[in-house]
């Protein structure tokens, strides 16, 4: 999530004509608003994170649970759920790494918690 954040960082100070995504088609208009979209997305996403591990140690998959909504879940179907905990995944590594979250080993899972 690092890299990714620093690659949307540069990508918004250059003048994108068009942006060739892993999936769905090119992106031939309005590209520098969609990078910054993204971004702000991630921004939101990682603060749902952070807001949903104020009252409990939980692991990627709870916090999952808990910030992707129903209409998600209708949009994208339920296997959406193991998809979204590796994206919440990615944004702990990046957080723990800033010395924001903690991770907790309990079994064969990991928690995480705020610092």
């Amino acid at each position: 999530m690092i890299a990714y954040m620093k690659t949307l960082e540069d990508l918004m100070k250059l003048d994108i004509a068009i942006i060739c995504p892993a999936h769905g088609p090119l992106i031939q208009e309005n590209t520098n608003d969609r990078i910054k979209w993204y971004h702000a997305h991630r921004l939101l996403r990682e603060k749902l994170v952070l807001d949903s591990l104020a009252d409990a140690l939980l692991t990627p998959y709870e916090i999952a649970e808990k910030i992707y909504s129903e209409e998600d879940f209708k949009m994208h179907g339920r296997d959406l759920l193991p998809r979204a905990a590796r994206s919440v995944l990615a944004h702990l590594e990046k957080l723990e790494k800033e010395g924001k979250v903690f991770s907790s080993r309990e079994g064969d899972s990991t928690r995480y918690g705020l610092l």
